[in-house]
């Protein structure tokens, strides 16, 4: 539809505010889009192409070798020590001048082979949105390139893409996303086609569960949705923004040599001044008293500080390279030493990022298992037991059999040169499930291809569970997993760990899963049935009423653990005096289960929402002037200077935690490993990436 300049203008400026998109029925968002369930044709999409830009966020400059070299003579003791060299061939003194200039390149040849070499070893650590996508143009599926889409494109998405642009989804099955690297959440978010309702949304995007943003990467399921947002207008594109607006910090080092170089200056001027005038009166021709002050000058000037310290700090950024560490500036290595606060990401930083089964609860005991991620390395034990008799072993067997059946992912080991290598692809809490299984001594790809699977649910979000009918040594059998709120109901009868079958109490078993949820678990149900007598005929859309009568086998808690390291290395801060802060996009409860296994926090009280983060905010902006500004962002430091815990926080406003922190007075250092970190640690006084 042709429209006119002064309309586009309008139509544009409306597009760029997807926040309307959520609660727009499938009919309104097409309408809002100008497009289509049949894709836009190409004229159009060359047409928005022109209009809007391409889908790419703009490359950080690539800086060269050249340019690393010129930062190295920027210092102003540098300066001065370039006027000494000059002022050396003034008055015929060549070797007190190849002294120093020879000072000064070895200055900026030791600090640019150090920064060279962290800025190659730092190049890696780049590059998260998709190269090519799946479109509807013209009413045809074809592949383009991603930073080729528009607004209005429909795109297709399935399990193992990585999303090319911000959509509102008009098409979902059975559709999760790994959301980590954009809102620290730890688990696959399930996402809807369906519109949501206006009281739901609030003012984040990152929240809306039919909105799929550039960058997080489809973990199961397909799915299908309009672009609204491209480049840089998409949530990726915005933190992006951030970083390239955020103004670099000096390290107090720098700061300190800036103002001893000026003092120095200010110093050895006054006193050739001073030499001069006193020689002048005494009889001294212009020209003796001249080279009299320049020698002076000259004399005063410490030709051996820049070396000094670039030696000093090239030596601690080595010894930190043999810990995996990079500096990527050598002056940031003395900031270390200044720090008072850091604030810490979760996933991926303080965890692994990896799901991992780590309780079993049966009927009458509980069980703990061992290991962190998917590598099925660790054991299953009691808490006060180290030893497992048979009929415990057995248990774990029937458990590890059910979910090793009702498990669409795949986790197999490679033998590599280096050692055995595990590779897994699917949903994660499958993936842990069958980690899990290898635990219990199952061999999952086995067990699969001893059975035959004559009917199946798959998951789906609004039944919450799956379920697998098969057939083994001539017995019908289903296995089933899924909420523990949905799987418990249906079940008559559960399996002790003892494996003898007993009558089931559901309400006790929901609020043994219900306490096990509080503490930051993720609960999961298991359950199976033996001698399935009934006929297997699925409706189009089955639920939980086609399972029959069911026997609880377990409910499964899992986490994402804690790096093995990182409660000493809590402890450690702590004890030097530095306060350390979690500021995660992850839930309260499992943000405040994980604070307080590591030593962060104890009270419930030291925790804080993003919801409650967003009203200081919001007062700070809407202050005046500078002066109620900073006054305000001191009076927030003082409401947040007790809080140790920050959950579901977006990266603007872990941006603002920052710098309130830093304006009440802390040298803070941001850790984090996710796009959603950039602006936090571009903001800090020190930033510390997660690297592979």
């Amino acid at each position: 539809m042709a429209v006119g300049k002064k309309d586009n203008k309008k139509e544009k400026k409306a597009r760029k505010n997807p926040l309307q998109c959520p609660y727009m029925s499938l009919q309104e968002a097409l309408e809002k889009y100008e497009t289509s369930l049949k894709g836009l044709t190409r004229e159009e999409a060359e047409r928005r192409l022109e209009e809007y830009g391409r889908n790419e966020l703009p490359g950080k400059k690539k800086i060269t070798i050249w340019k690393v070299l010129f930062n190295q003579l920027k210092s102003p003791l540098i300066f001065i020590l370039i006027a000494a060299g000059i002022l050396s061939l003034i008055i015929n003194e060549y070797i007190e001048a190849a002294f120093i200039f020879l000072v000064i390149a070895i200055n900026a040849g030791l600090g640019t082979f150090q920064e060279w070499r962290a800025e190659k070893s730092a190049e890696s650590l780049q590059d998260y949105l998709e190269k090519e996508a799946r479109t509807i143009r013209d009413g045809k599926e074809v592949s383009v390139l991603s930073s080729r889409l528009v607004p209005g494109d429909i795109v297709l998405i399935e399990s193992g893409d990585k999303v090319p642009a911000d959509l509102r989804l008009i098409e979902s099955k059975n559709l999760t996303l790994d959301e980590s690297l954009l809102t620290g959440e730890s688990l696959p978010v399930e996402k809807i086609a369906e519109s949501m309702s206006r009281e739901s949304i609030g003012e984040e995007l990152e929240f809306c569960t039919n909105v799929s943003l550039a960058g997080t990467t489809v973990t199961s399921g397909r799915g299908r949705g309009i672009v609204i947002s491209t480049g840089m207008d998409t949530e990726i594109g915005k933190i992006a923004e951030d970083v390239y607006e955020s103004k670099e910090i000096k390290p107090p080092l720098l700061i300190r040599i800036d103002q001893f170089s000026t003092k120095i200056g200010f110093i050895v001027l006054a006193g050739a001044a001073v030499l001069g005038i006193i020689t002048f009166f005494q009889g001294y021709s212009f020209f003796e008293v001249f080279f009299l002050s320049i020698a002076l000058a000259v004399s005063a000037i410490p030709e051996g500080l820049p070396v000094s310290v670039t030696v000093a700090l090239s030596l601690a950024a080595n010894r930190m390279a043999q810990r995996n560490v990079i500096i990527r500036r050598l002056a940031a290595v003395e900031s270390l030493g200044s720090c008072t606060l850091i604030a810490s990401d979760k996933t991926g930083t303080l965890t692994v990022n990896k799901q991992t089964a780590k309780k079993i609860l049966a009927l009458d005991s509980s069980l703990e298992i061992s290991g962190e991620g998917y590598k099925p390395v660790g054991s299953i034990f009691k808490e006060e037991e180290n030893d497992l008799g048979d009929d415990e072993r057995q248990y774990l067997k029937e458990l590890a059999n059910v979910v090793s059946i009702d498990n669409e992912a795949q986790l197999s080991m490679k033998e590599e040169s280096n050692g055995e290598e595990w590779s897994y692809t699917g949903d994660p809490i499958d993936i842990a499930f069958l980690a899990m299984a290898y635990k219990a001594g199952v061999i999952t790809e086995k067990r699969k291809e001893e059975v035959e699977i004559t009917a199946e649910i798959p998951f789906e979000s609004d039944i919450k569970f799956s379920a697998k009918f098969y057939r083994e040594k001539g017995h019908k059998k289903v296995a089933a997993k899924g909420a523990a709120e949905v799987i418990i109901p249906v079940c008559s009868r559960a399996m002790t760990v003892k494996g003898k079958i007993v009558g089931l109490d559901s309400s006790e078993a929901l609020s043994r899963a219900k306490q096990l949820s509080s503490e930051g678990y993720r609960v999961i149900a298991v359950a199976g049935a033996d001698d399935f007598d009934g006929r297997i005929e699925l409706k189009k859309n089955p639920g939980i009423e086609d399972l029959p009568e069911m026997t609880l086998i377990a409910v499964v808690g899992f986490i994402d653990p804690v790096r093995p390291d990182v409660k000493e290395s809590v402890q450690k801060a702590i004890e030097a005096g530095i306060k350390v802060l979690m500021i995660t996009g992850d839930n309260p409860d499992t943000a405040f289960t994980i604070a307080s296994a590591i030593g962060i926090a104890s009270e419930k009280e030291e925790l804080i929402t993003g919801h409650e983060i967003e009203e200081l905010v919001l007062d700070i902006d809407s202050a005046v002037s500078k002066r109620k500004r900073d006054i305000m962002e001191k009076e927030a430091g003082e409401k947040l200077k007790n809080k140790k815990v920050f959950a579901r926080v977006v990266p603007r406003q872990k941006l603002r935690i920052v710098e309130i922190f830093r304006k009440i007075g802390n040298f803070v250092a941001v850790t984090g490993d996710g796009v959603n970190d950039a602006p936090a640690l571009k903001a800090a006084n020190i930033g510390v990436a997660m690297g592979s």
